[in-house]
């Protein structure tokens, strides 16, 4: 679930103002590609509801501790899953092409050679894929898991497949909040 958090944030950080809108996430992570749709009905309150989250087994990853590389056969078993998905998304759930965003995460992003998995998803997808950092990737978490209300006592501890992160919000300054 906190995958789908991941990208409800990542969404809602990146759309422009709007009531209502569909959009679909693709995240290849460490050990799978996830999907999600989301409803975002407004943006600036971060209200959204969850309308479908599902995800193929892919393990990407696994090359890495080998060689700091990603295997070129796992790139291509997961560069066949985002398309059957980002189809999937296009076709069946009627998502527009503009609101469909494809993210790798911070474990995969471990890896020496993540331009041949960005250059192959832009080959199957027409598609630029961004790999999200680890600290990017804990603040998303972070506000995607935790209601505002919470963020004082909240600390926030992601042991994901490729590695840890995690963080806390501060006060600074005794008015600006601050992910640290």
């Amino acid at each position: 679930m906190n995958n789908v958090k991941f990208l409800v944030l990542f969404f809602i950080f990146i759309t422009a103002k709007g009531i209502s809108q569909t959009y679909g996430g693709i995240e290849i992570g460490s050990k799978g590609v996830k999907i999600s749709i989301i409803e975002v009905k407004n943006i600036k309150k971060s209200v959204y509801d969850i309308k479908q989250f599902w995800t193929e087994n892919v393990g990407i990853a696994k090359g890495i501790s080998i060689d700091g590389n990603l295997i070129q056969g796992d790139i291509e078993n997961a560069g066949q899953a985002v398309l059957r998905n980002y189809q999937k998304l296009l076709n069946e759930y009627k998502v527009e092409d503009a609101k469909i965003f494809i993210v790798a995460s911070s474990g995969v992003g471990l890896a020496k050679n993540t331009s041949v998995l960005v250059n192959k998803i832009k080959e199957l997808t027409n598609k630029d894929m961004e790999v999200i950092s680890s600290q990017l990737e804990s603040k998303l978490s972070f506000k995607g898991c935790i209601p505002p209300k919470y963020y004082d006592q909240a600390l926030l501890i992601d042991i994901g497949g490729g590695n840890t992160k995690g963080g806390y919000v501060d006060v600074v300054n005794d008015e600006n909040t601050v992910f640290f």
